[in-house]
């Protein structure tokens, strides 16, 4: 699950790591993990090997981090990642805080809903010109890929 925002071409990408959260934010799970892991840092890119049930907590987390930001930031006609973080972070942490619910009560990982949304939120404060968008194709839009049992 990478957590590497690279906001367009020639640009400086954002790791999944904050002054904040030393944890890493990008997690890798199953056969490829290791070897994706040092390929990473190779290029000076943080990330953790987690089991099975952190890797679908990370996945449940982006899914909410993505779907919260980019529907608001359209919502509001396009705004920034990080400018719904500081303007609409009300709104976005009650909707995280929904959508967290939901996922807890259809999945059995459990999670920490106020320390997840404190997590997310540090990170899309470092993006400051990533656009909102539901297009994969977006020139800016952020990676969701995940890897897992390969």
């Amino acid at each position: 699950m990478l957590y590497i925002g690279v906001p367009g071409v020639h640009e400086l990408f954002t790791d999944g790591l904050t002054d904040e959260d030393h944890q890493r934010l990008t997690v890798m799970y199953g056969k490829w993990a290791q070897q994706v892991k040092k390929r990473l840092a190779y290029h000076n890119l943080s990330c953790r090997n987690v089991e099975n049930e952190q890797f679908e907590n990370s996945y449940d987390k982006k899914t909410t981090w993505l779907s919260t930001f980019n529907l608001i930031g359209m919502y509001y006609g396009g705004l920034v990642m990080s400018e719904v973080a500081n303007d609409k972070a009300d709104e976005a942490k009650k909707m995280m805080n929904e959508l967290f619910g939901v996922a807890q009560q259809r999945t059995s990982v459990s999670l920490d809903v106020q320390e997840s949304v404190g997590r997310l939120l540090s990170y899309i404060l470092m993006l400051t010109t990533f656009p909102t968008s539901f297009s994969d194709t977006n020139q800016g839009a952020l990676s969701s890929t995940s890897i897992a049992n390969g």
